[in-house]
């Protein structure tokens, strides 16, 4: 059979052409059917693309509130061709992050990351991840937290002093900064082995742990999707590369000079030093060590690099919501002062046992966390089929837990948009539904770090209160506005409020 005349038609080639675009569409979207053949609703996807079109100038919160409000508390989505169940029904989450807990071990992969930060224990999965986290846990007893207080009362005290002869007739501060240079002092100490100057407002990894979260949102644009449309050829950076590899050098060398000397530290890094090395497997009938030379150190930097990420912007970012917030609240700032002037007169100076007599303390700083999630949404991975209420999440599936849409929810939490610290009083906080308040995950793979981030906010709370005023000025945000763009944290346009030390 003679094809020529056949190749010369141009019909042939419009056939053909046609007939690759439909390849191309079956391919872009091949998984589109599978929350519809279960009745489950959400938004329509554009091929290749899913449902992110957008996400560099959206505001996510918002988009999870609507989407919630549209399509109820179980509704699809797909990232790119990838498809993500978003469960806002705190019983199905409990089912997730407890009951169930193996079929949703892990979290999504990122991907490949760089060294260091690939063996953090946030992105550890399966056994690997459940030798570290439990070689991990006796680092974040109450009796190891407590004796870290010295810690955190020294870097908070110090930039206390920095701020008080400033602040005696009122000054404007950005609170996120502020509270980033204390934060960052206590971590560089209790994780990194470092100090901080507290004087240099350009102390560099000060700067680069800042800088590493800061610049995310600048520069986002349609070119975001290429690592979701074409995972093999793009890569998604989670953080800024410059600043974290930054940090990663320092914690490197720090490392590297420990293993030359055999001063102690008591800080967590020389913790993860003598407890992950414990870890132990069986292999071919023989329980040998776990890890072993370079991966070992690598899992130990990972676990300290880690204790950096979490804690410095959840901790930074919660504290400088707090003072907002009190700062539009007079009456609340004042009930609270009240009770930390006279703890103080008792205890003399603030101390781990003063901090366990304010519950009213704890109940702000509970309600800020209701109100300002930090991280507004949890995933998980399905790695096997599980049904719940005739809908079934399939092996491989993302599951993500809008954690902001839970906690800005009026039926779980009446007036939800009221900063109400009372909410939590002991008298009513038995009445929350506490599967749809998550500001520290849940589970197994809950915050390993919540006992000391609690501490952390704590004292510093305590000691800013009883050293300063908190008021709002021009620049102070009527209402809190996020910034617009993907990240995984969320990020306020700003924190600006005034402060005044207090003439006790």
């Amino acid at each position: 059979m003679d094809i020529v005349p056949i190749l010369l038609e141009p019909t042939f080639w419009l056939g053909l052409f046609l007939f690759a675009l439909f390849l191309l569409y079956r391919l872009g979207t091949r998984n589109f059917h599978v929350f519809s053949e279960q009745g489950i609703p959400g938004p329509t996807p554009v091929p290749f693309i899913g449902n992110l079109w957008g996400m560099w100038y959206q505001n996510i919160m918002e988009e999870d509130m609507k989407r919630a409000k549209k399509y109820g508390k179980v509704y699809g989505m797909f990232e790119g061709t990838q498809p993500a169940l978003y469960i806002s029904d705190p019983d199905i989450i409990k089912c997730i992050l407890v009951r169930d807990f193996d079929h949703f071990v892990n979290h999504p992969s990122f991907g490949v990351l760089p060294p260091t930060m690939r063996k953090m224990v946030f992105f550890l999965e399966n056994k690997e991840w459940k030798d570290v986290r439990n070689a991990l846990t006796p680092a974040f007893t109450i009796g190891k937290i407590k004796k870290m207080t010295a810690v955190i009362m020294d870097h908070t005290d110090k930039v206390v002093a920095k701020y008080n002869k400033e602040a005696q007739h009122g000054i404007t501060v950005e609170a996120k900064r502020v509270f980033s240079e204390v934060t960052l002092g206590i971590i560089a100490q209790s994780a990194f082995g470092i100090q901080i100057d507290h004087l240099n407002d350009k102390d560099p990894f000060v700067e680069n742990a800042i800088a590493m979260f800061g610049d995310i949102f600048e520069g986002q644009s349609p070119s975001m999707l290429l690592p979701v449309v074409l995972p093999q050829l793009f890569s998604q950076p989670i953080l800024n590369p410059e600043p974290l590899q930054f940090c990663i050098d320092v914690l490197n060398n720090v490392v590297h000079q420990r293993a030359q000397t055999d001063q102690k530290y008591n800080d967590f890094l020389e913790m993860f030093s003598q407890t992950l090395p414990n870890c132990t497997k069986v292999e071919a009938g023989q329980t040998v060590k776990a890890w072993t030379g370079e991966e070992l150190d690598e899992i130990i930097r990972g676990q300290a690099l880690e204790f950096l990420i979490d804690g410095y912007e959840t901790t930074s970012q919660t504290m400088s919501l707090l003072v907002y917030e009190l700062a539009k609240r007079p009456d609340i700032q004042q009930k609270l002062y009240d009770q930390v002037k006279e703890k103080l007169d008792i205890h003399g100076q603030v101390t781990h046992d003063m901090i366990i007599e304010l519950p009213y303390m704890e109940q702000i700083i509970q309600e800020t966390l209701r109100l300002h999630p930090i991280l507004y949404r949890l995933d998980r991975q399905c790695n096997k089929d599980i049904t719940y209420n005739g809908f079934t999440i399939k092996k491989g599936m993302k599951v993500q837990i809008p954690a902001f849409v839970l906690q800005h929810s009026p039926e779980y939490f009446p007036d939800p948009e009221t900063f109400d610290p009372d909410r939590w009083s002991p008298e009513n906080k038995g009445s929350i539904n506490m599967y749809a308040y998550l500001p520290f995950g849940g589970g197994p793979r809950g915050c390993i770090g919540y006992a000391f981030a609690m501490e952390n906010l704590k004292l510093t709370l305590c000691t800013f209160v009883s050293q300063f005023e908190f008021y709002p000025v021009a620049q102070t945000m009527e209402k809190v506005k996020y910034r617009r763009g993907y990240s995984i944290l969320v990020q306020p346009e700003n924190t600006t409020i005034g402060m005044r030390t207090r003439q006790n």
